[in-house]
Protein backbone atom coordinates (compact mmCIF):
# COMPACT_ATOMS: atom_id res chain seq x y z
CA UNK A 1 0.00 0.00 0.00
CA UNK A 2 3.06 2.36 -0.39
CA UNK A 3 0.98 3.97 -3.68
CA UNK A 4 -1.28 5.21 -0.85
CA UNK A 5 1.64 6.82 0.95
CA UNK A 6 3.33 8.43 -2.51
CA UNK A 7 -0.46 10.43 -3.16
CA UNK A 8 -0.50 11.39 0.10
CA UNK A 9 2.89 12.92 -0.15
CA UNK A 10 2.16 14.45 -3.51
CA UNK A 11 -1.23 16.17 -2.43
CA UNK A 12 0.50 17.52 0.81
CA UNK A 13 3.43 18.79 -1.70
CA UNK A 14 0.93 20.31 -4.37
CA UNK A 15 -0.81 21.96 -1.37
CA UNK A 16 2.66 23.33 0.68
CA UNK A 17 3.78 24.40 -2.98
CA UNK A 18 0.49 26.20 -4.20
CA UNK A 19 0.05 28.00 -1.20
CA UNK A 20 3.32 29.56 0.42
CA UNK A 21 4.79 32.80 -1.13
CA UNK A 22 8.60 31.76 -1.41
CA UNK A 23 11.13 32.07 -3.71
CA UNK A 24 10.67 30.91 -7.19
CA UNK A 25 13.65 27.76 -6.38
CA UNK A 26 11.49 26.58 -3.81
CA UNK A 27 8.00 26.57 -4.56
CA UNK A 28 9.00 24.78 -8.15
CA UNK A 29 11.25 22.31 -6.31
CA UNK A 30 8.12 21.32 -4.06
CA UNK A 31 6.25 21.64 -7.25
CA UNK A 32 8.74 18.82 -9.27
CA UNK A 33 9.26 16.81 -5.53
CA UNK A 34 4.66 16.49 -5.93
CA UNK A 35 4.59 15.60 -9.70
CA UNK A 36 7.63 12.67 -8.94
CA UNK A 37 5.22 11.49 -5.84
CA UNK A 38 2.46 11.67 -7.52
CA UNK A 39 3.87 9.66 -10.65
CA UNK A 40 5.60 7.12 -8.61
CA UNK A 41 2.13 6.77 -6.52
CA UNK A 42 0.32 5.97 -9.71
CA UNK A 43 3.16 3.58 -10.80
CA UNK A 44 2.79 1.55 -7.60
CA UNK A 45 -1.11 1.34 -7.88
CA UNK A 46 -1.03 0.34 -11.33
CA UNK A 47 1.23 -2.55 -9.91
CA UNK A 48 -0.70 -3.78 -7.36
CA UNK A 49 -3.88 -3.54 -9.02
CA UNK A 50 -1.90 -5.96 -11.43
CA UNK A 51 -0.95 -8.35 -8.97
CA UNK A 52 -4.54 -8.56 -7.48
CA UNK A 53 -5.97 -8.24 -11.09
CA UNK A 54 -3.70 -11.84 -11.83
CA UNK A 55 -4.52 -13.39 -7.64
CA UNK A 56 -8.23 -13.16 -8.89
CA UNK A 57 -7.48 -14.64 -12.09
CA UNK A 58 -5.72 -17.15 -10.52
CA UNK A 59 -8.27 -17.94 -7.86
CA UNK A 60 -10.96 -18.44 -10.61
CA UNK A 61 -8.82 -20.37 -12.27
CA UNK A 62 -8.33 -22.80 -9.86
CA UNK A 63 -12.24 -23.05 -8.97
CA UNK A 64 -12.99 -23.79 -12.78
CA UNK A 65 -10.12 -26.35 -13.03
CA UNK A 66 -11.80 -29.81 -13.26
CA UNK A 67 -9.64 -33.08 -13.08
CA UNK A 68 -9.72 -35.80 -15.04
CA UNK A 69 -11.92 -37.78 -11.88
CA UNK A 70 -13.95 -34.98 -11.50
CA UNK A 71 -14.88 -34.77 -15.30
CA UNK A 72 -15.86 -38.23 -15.17
CA UNK A 73 -17.68 -38.16 -12.75
CA UNK A 74 -19.60 -35.39 -13.72
CA UNK A 75 -20.01 -37.52 -17.35
CA UNK A 76 -21.65 -40.81 -15.45
CA UNK A 77 -24.01 -38.96 -13.40
CA UNK A 78 -25.32 -37.82 -16.43
CA UNK A 79 -25.72 -41.50 -17.75
CA UNK A 80 -29.01 -43.68 -18.34
CA UNK A 81 -29.39 -46.77 -16.65
CA UNK A 82 -28.50 -48.23 -19.69
CA UNK A 83 -25.66 -46.73 -20.73
CA UNK A 84 -24.26 -47.36 -17.05
CA UNK A 85 -24.66 -50.99 -17.84
CA UNK A 86 -22.79 -51.18 -21.22
CA UNK A 87 -20.08 -48.95 -19.54
CA UNK A 88 -19.77 -51.72 -16.65
CA UNK A 89 -18.65 -53.99 -19.48
CA UNK A 90 -15.45 -52.09 -19.81
CA UNK A 91 -14.48 -51.48 -16.18
CA UNK A 92 -13.02 -54.87 -14.74
CA UNK A 93 -14.23 -55.35 -11.04
CA UNK A 94 -12.44 -56.90 -7.91
CA UNK A 95 -15.00 -59.11 -5.81
CA UNK A 96 -13.99 -60.88 -2.85
CA UNK A 97 -16.55 -63.52 -1.91
CA UNK A 98 -15.93 -65.30 1.33
CA UNK A 99 -15.36 -69.04 1.85
CA UNK A 100 -14.48 -72.15 3.69
CA UNK A 101 -10.92 -71.82 3.21
CA UNK A 102 -10.95 -68.10 2.86
CA UNK A 103 -11.75 -65.20 0.67
CA UNK A 104 -11.64 -65.83 -2.72
CA UNK A 105 -10.98 -62.52 -5.25
CA UNK A 106 -12.63 -62.51 -8.58
CA UNK A 107 -12.55 -60.22 -11.44
CA UNK A 108 -15.39 -59.26 -13.00
CA UNK A 109 -15.31 -58.73 -16.96
CA UNK A 110 -17.73 -58.37 -19.81
CA UNK A 111 -17.74 -62.27 -20.28
CA UNK A 112 -18.03 -63.20 -16.92
CA UNK A 113 -16.23 -63.59 -13.50
CA UNK A 114 -13.38 -65.29 -13.44
CA UNK A 115 -10.99 -65.99 -10.12
CA UNK A 116 -8.48 -63.52 -9.82
CA UNK A 117 -5.81 -66.33 -9.23
CA UNK A 118 -6.33 -67.90 -12.45
CA UNK A 119 -6.36 -64.45 -14.53
CA UNK A 120 -3.05 -64.11 -12.91
CA UNK A 121 -2.01 -67.70 -13.81
CA UNK A 122 -3.28 -66.91 -17.36
CA UNK A 123 -1.77 -63.94 -17.93
CA UNK A 124 1.45 -65.02 -16.52
CA UNK A 125 2.03 -68.10 -18.75
CA UNK A 126 1.84 -65.64 -22.11
CA UNK A 127 4.45 -65.61 -24.29
CA UNK A 128 4.51 -61.72 -23.88
CA UNK A 129 3.76 -61.60 -27.85
CA UNK A 130 0.30 -63.57 -27.66
CA UNK A 131 -2.10 -64.45 -24.86
CA UNK A 132 -2.37 -67.82 -23.82
CA UNK A 133 -4.16 -70.07 -26.41
CA UNK A 134 -7.48 -70.78 -25.29
CA UNK A 135 -7.65 -74.47 -26.86
CA UNK A 136 -4.93 -75.36 -24.15
CA UNK A 137 -8.03 -75.59 -21.80
CA UNK A 138 -11.08 -78.76 -22.26
CA UNK A 139 -14.33 -77.73 -23.92
CA UNK A 140 -16.69 -76.86 -21.90
CA UNK A 141 -14.65 -76.53 -18.73
CA UNK A 142 -14.53 -73.97 -16.17
CA UNK A 143 -10.82 -73.13 -17.33
CA UNK A 144 -11.65 -72.49 -20.97
CA UNK A 145 -14.42 -70.31 -20.09
CA UNK A 146 -12.74 -68.31 -18.08
CA UNK A 147 -9.75 -67.89 -20.17
CA UNK A 148 -12.25 -67.05 -23.56
CA UNK A 149 -13.54 -64.39 -20.74
CA UNK A 150 -10.60 -62.70 -19.97
CA UNK A 151 -9.50 -63.03 -24.08
CA UNK A 152 -12.73 -61.50 -25.12
CA UNK A 153 -12.61 -58.78 -22.41
CA UNK A 154 -8.53 -58.05 -23.71
CA UNK A 155 -10.02 -57.79 -27.24
CA UNK A 156 -12.64 -55.63 -26.33
CA UNK A 157 -10.21 -53.33 -24.00
CA UNK A 158 -8.10 -52.52 -27.60
CA UNK A 159 -5.28 -54.61 -25.30
CA UNK A 160 -4.73 -57.34 -27.80
CA UNK A 161 -6.22 -58.36 -31.04
CA UNK A 162 -8.38 -61.04 -32.45
CA UNK A 163 -6.75 -64.64 -32.95
CA UNK A 164 -5.83 -65.35 -36.37
CA UNK A 165 -5.58 -68.66 -37.77
CA UNK A 166 -3.88 -71.06 -35.68
CA UNK A 167 -2.31 -68.29 -33.54
CA UNK A 168 -4.06 -67.30 -30.29
CA UNK A 169 -4.73 -63.06 -29.37
CA UNK A 170 -1.91 -61.33 -29.88
CA UNK A 171 -0.99 -58.34 -26.89
CA UNK A 172 -1.33 -54.90 -28.08
CA UNK A 173 -0.82 -53.18 -24.86
CA UNK A 174 -0.18 -56.33 -21.82
CA UNK A 175 0.99 -53.78 -19.79
CA UNK A 176 -1.98 -51.53 -19.62
CA UNK A 177 -4.01 -54.87 -19.40
CA UNK A 178 -2.24 -56.24 -16.52
CA UNK A 179 -2.05 -52.61 -14.84
CA UNK A 180 -5.87 -52.30 -15.08
CA UNK A 181 -6.25 -55.31 -13.03
CA UNK A 182 -3.46 -54.88 -10.77
CA UNK A 183 -0.87 -56.98 -11.81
Amino acid sequence: MFWMVLMIVAGVLFAVSSGIDAADALNTCLYLAAWVAAIAGVVQFAGWLGERIASIQIQLARAAATTERVALLDKISRMTADQLEYAKAYVPVIEVISSSDGPVYLLRVSGGTVPLAFAASFLGADTGEYLPPVRAFSDGSHERNWAESLTAWAIMQGWAAEAQGNRPARWIDRAKALRSIGL
